[in-house]
């Protein structure tokens, strides 16, 4: 049974192994286990950030450039987290950067959520301002969604869908700061 089969025989309330995964990880976490012997199944992007994340899930989409753990994984046999369906929900508001030094970023995120992230260190994003906080600022967000989810799918997305609907691993909608 594969991760997928096993998700939904889950949800079915059959009486299978629950999934083991995880979420994912910190980039430092997983070069420290690489320095202290874990084997590598997969090399690590070269190009990715100490303070980066890689995920738990497999990539729906290799085009969106999310790293991808595979080392970890098989090391302890773990099913894939279930992946983010590929689809921006967002109001796709532009990134703006608030304030910069060499330690922090103070920025507003394509949700309109005001962040503050330490440049030099793990840790997640602490949110410092939302954009809703009346009935009024729900309406005027509301107005980012114009009901032309096209733009919101990969530019590859016919062929995507056709590759998703023999995968062999759960998929959700949502994800943060939305929700699970």
């Amino acid at each position: 049974m594969n991760t997928r089969e096993r998700f939904l025989a889950v949800m079915d309330f059959e009486n299978v192994p629950p999934l083991k995964a995880e979420y994912g990880y910190w980039t430092t976490t997983i070069k420290r286990f690489i320095r202290e012997g874990m084997p590598v199944i997969k090399e690590l992007p070269k190009d990715i950030p100490d303070n980066g994340t890689i995920s738990g899930a497999t990539s729906v989409d290799p085009s969106n450039n999310t790293a991808e753990d595979a080392n970890v994984r098989s090391i302890f046999n773990l099913d894939s987290y279930i992946a983010k369906f590929p689809c921006d929900f967002s109001p796709q508001l532009k990134e703006r950067v608030l304030q910069e030094d060499e330690e922090r970023k103070i920025y507003t995120d394509h949700f309109g959520i005001t962040k503050k992230i330490n440049k030099n260190s793990n840790a997640t994003p602490l949110s410092l301002d939302f954009p809703i906080k009346n009935d009024a600022d729900f309406r005027k967000y509301r107005d980012h969604y114009d009901g032309d989810y096209s733009k919101r799918l990969p530019k590859n997305w016919k062929n995507l869908a056709r590759k998703l609907k023999n995968r062999d691993f759960p998929i959700r909608l949502g994800g943060l700061p939305s929700g699970f």
